[in-house]
């Protein structure tokens, strides 16, 4: 059996994604409006506030496309839904599940995104060591421990049910 969990963010992912957009826009109109506002610049120095100002405007869209949208939960996979490519993780890789219900303690970005629609990408802190992170919610994360790679750190809103869904196990015939 196919199941959907819905994915919402926090109030911290919340306050961060307003502060960035409007801090982005903010920093974007300024720079282009400094390149045109009459002063005298030369051209690479135009050119080089217009270009930061346009690089500000189009990261926004490009880091919205590979945010958490939904986990779906199928016989053979457990997928995260983004509006880029999917992950997709085959549950038979799946060695243990593990639900927390604290903050991971201080992970460190190694390489990804945080703050805006969520955080995603590698992550390190001592209890884990390296990890991946589809998360728009920090309060309460669910672990995937995988048997070939780094555990996989999730946050349905129905955690519970994420669970409960994992439990059924594949079907036989995937």
């Amino acid at each position: 059996m196919v199941r959907q969990f819905s994915v919402s963010m926090d109030v911290t992912m919340r306050i961060m994604t307003i502060v960035l957009i409007v801090l982005m826009s903010v920093v974007s109109c300024l720079l282009i409006y400094h390149a045109f506002s009459g002063e005298e610049l030369n051209v690479w120095s135009r050119t080089v506030l217009v270009l930061v100002g346009a690089f500000s405007v189009v990261l926004l869209p490009v880091l919205a496309f590979f945010a958490p949208r939904a986990y779906i939960v199928t016989p053979s996979h457990v997928v995260v839904h983004r509006l880029g490519p999917d992950v997709k993780v085959p549950r038979d890789r799946i060695r243990h599940v593990q639900s927390i219900s604290v903050k991971l303690r201080a992970p460190v970005r190694v390489c990804g995104a945080a703050g805006f629609l969520g955080a995603w990408g590698w992550y390190y802190n001592r209890d884990l060591g390296l990890f991946r992170a589809y998360v728009t919610r920090k309060d309460h994360s669910v672990i995937l421990r995988l048997t070939d790679s780094k555990p996989l750190v999730l946050s349905p809103d129905d955690r519970e049910g994420f669970l409960e869904a994992l439990a059924e196990g594949p079907s036989p015939s995937s």
